[in-house]
């Protein structure tokens, strides 16, 4: 999910952080992602270097010197370092979205800013650089293929020319991890060794997958707890230069996911077992959105300032308990006295767990019979945001971008859906999604999104690498619950259209997300197939962005064209220093961000 906010108001309104454990644990894993951006940053702040090879250099020696004050500090058995690989086209559609906002950010700013801003070694840094195949991650894997072995014995570490996320990475090194390092005996009365993870990395895809590895019937059992750098305690560091230093007791936040579920799982209702109450908080969380979807109808994470409607997840927590604790409603369970579930384990399926849709509509129902009344409320907010003033730190550039779709008119979609007119429905469809979109589809693709996530999400491994959910926008909510009751009895499926005919390799991921203000992060040949007039389209320098009912810029989509992978690919094959990739099948595939 990456959502900060999601973390930092789950953390702030349950007592969550506690001390460092007082004994050492058995792994420690990085999401190491996290650790370059922010290493990386804090370098370039104040970093003397005038070129891109020095900045490089710095930036290398401040990852490593890093990593070890954290590997000392936390003195774990085993370490396990994990980069992002090349994602599944779904994390690749977000990615893209991402680096273009980010690139109409720094326009903005820089614009608001006399000078530029930053030292020359800021302004030499991209965070764009932190993908698979760039040069700079070509020799960050050198160096670190080289330094990262001396910081602790048999230190494992997998780079990004492996495929997937480093979360996911990190889950499934552990579920391949037999037993703990610290001695195979088994204790008294026979249960095996206990186990305590520490991770670097600390956000709500994290978190959730941390609660599905802590009570996944097929895995080892094990204490987890997060650990991250407090956001005070960074930028006061970062005027050093890089966040050495830092105490890990007083400047981190250390999260116990035991206390995560035990302050949050209750909540859904005392009939369900942790394990079935985890599977269905994760399933909530994912109609909240994520990387994957987008939150489904009015549902939002945060509540606008000075709204007194409860935050998103608060709220769709309370309607979905008693439902899951009555046993009513249309799943298995109904009427026989057992809690109803959204999703159930399923141990001799190899996807790890079913959505139940004939449950999960009865969830569907109540936030459809609210759906008017939420939307106007929503709208209003819209409409009339409180006043907003600046963080502390903040500039007026970096206040102007925080609130941008309330801010900047020429983003303001005011007219495009009004929710309090009738037929507004027909609105949201016709002004939301690309001309010609067939509602059924938006359905189909959105409920197989959510069997997708939640296959993702417990085996670590996309069960379908190539699927992608195409719009910026969930259905309604009474469209939905139509749809569900239209195909009482079915599976969502994944479409099998979506195949790609060859191995997603790191070149074509890089070209597909660089904006084109980063192209020189770009190999001479993808820049010439990012400058071809064949494929110049995919590649804007100026876009549109979907803000109807954000309150924030992060929560914005850039209206991007089509990005056609199979044409990439091909025309990177042609190309003379291209790396060949595997063939596995014939069928086209479009990524599209509407």
């Amino acid at each position: 999910m990456g959502i900060p906010f999601f973390f930092s108001s789950l953390v702030s309104r349950h007592d969550l952080v506690i001390p460092l454990p007082a004994s050492p644990p058995d792994v420690l894993a990085f999401d190491y992602n996290c650790l370059i951006h922010t290493v990386a940053q804090a370098v370039a702040r104040v970093s003397q270097a005038t070129t891109e090879t020095q900045l490089h250099r710095d930036v290398f020696k401040g990852i490593v010197a890093y990593t070890a004050d954290i590997i000392q500090a936390v003195k774990p058995g085993r370490v396990y370092v994990a980069i992002d690989g090349v994602p599944p086209v779904a994390k690749l559609v977000q990615q893209r979205k991402r680096r273009y906002m980010a690139a109409m950010e720094r326009d903005r700013k820089s614009a608001g800013r006399a000078g530029g801003g930053g030292t020359a070694a800021a302004q030499l840094w991209s965070s764009n650089t932190v993908t698979p195949g760039t040069a700079f991650m070509q020799k960050l894997h050198t160096h670190l293929g080289k330094e990262l072995p001396k910081l602790s014995p048999g230190l494992e570490f997998s780079s990004w020319d492996e495929p997937g996320e480093g979360e996911h990475k990190i889950f499934r090194w552990l579920a391949a991890d037999g037993e703990p390092a610290r001695g195979n005996n088994r204790g008294e009365g026979g249960s095996a060794p206990h186990k305590t993870v520490m991770i670097y990395g600390m956000d709500a895809d994290m978190i959730l997958l941390s609660m599905m590895h802590s009570v996944h019937p097929k895995r080892q059992a094990c204490d987890v707890v997060l650990l991250r750098e407090r956001q005070d305690a960074l930028v006061h560091r970062a005027d050093e230069g890089q966040p050495r230093g830092m105490n890990i007791a007083t400047d981190f936040d250390v999260v116990s996911i035991q206390r995560v579920m035990a302050a949050v799982l209750p909540r859904l209702g005392a009939r369900l077992d942790s394990r079935t109450a985890v599977l269905n908080y994760v399933l909530l969380a994912a109609l909240m959105g994520n990387d994957f979807l987008p939150p489904l109808s009015y549902l939002r994470i945060r509540a606008a300032a000075g709204s007194r409607a409860k935050p998103g997840m608060e709220r769709l927590m309370e309607v979905a308990a008693p439902l899951l604790g009555s046993g009513s409603g249309a799943g298995p369970g109904a009427g026989t006295g057992a809690a109803q579930s959204f999703a159930r384990w399923d141990a001799s399926d190899t996807t790890g767990c079913h959505v139940d849709f004939a449950a999960l509509r009865s969830l569907i129902a109540e936030l459809a019979s609210t759906e008017d009344q939420r939307m106007k409320e929503a709208y209003g907010e819209y409409l009339r945001p409180p006043p907003r003033r600046p963080s502390p730190g903040d500039s007026d550039a970096d206040h102007r971008w925080k609130y941008l779709p309330l801010m900047m008119e020429e983003h303001r979609e005011v007219r495009l859906v009004d929710p309090s007119r009738p037929g507004w429905r027909m609105q949201y469809n016709a002004g939301l999604f690309p001309r010609g979109t067939d509602p059924e589809s938006v359905l189909r693709e959105y409920t197989a999104g959510v069997e997708w996530v939640m296959r993702y999400y417990i085996t670590n491994t996309a069960p379908q690498e190539e699927w992608m959910f195409p719009y910026c926008y969930s259905p309604t909510a009474q469209a939905l619950h139509h749809f569900l009751l239209k195909n009482a009895g079915k599976q969502a499926v994944l479409d099998s259209s979506y195949r790609l005919p060859f191995e997603l390799t790191p070149e074509v991921q890089l070209l597909a997300v660089t904006p084109p203000g980063s192209k020189a992060i770009l190999s001479a040949a993808q820049r010439r197939v990012m400058e071809d007039v064949n494929h110049r389209f995919m590649f804007p320098d100026s876009f549109r962005l979907h803000t109807w009912l954000k309150g924030v810029s992060w929560e914005c989509t850039p209206q991007l064209p089509p990005m056609d992978l199979r044409r990439l690919h091909a025309a990177l094959q042609r190309a003379p220093a291209a790396k060949k990739s595997i063939k596995k099948g014939s069928a086209d595939v479009t990524v599209t961000a509407a």
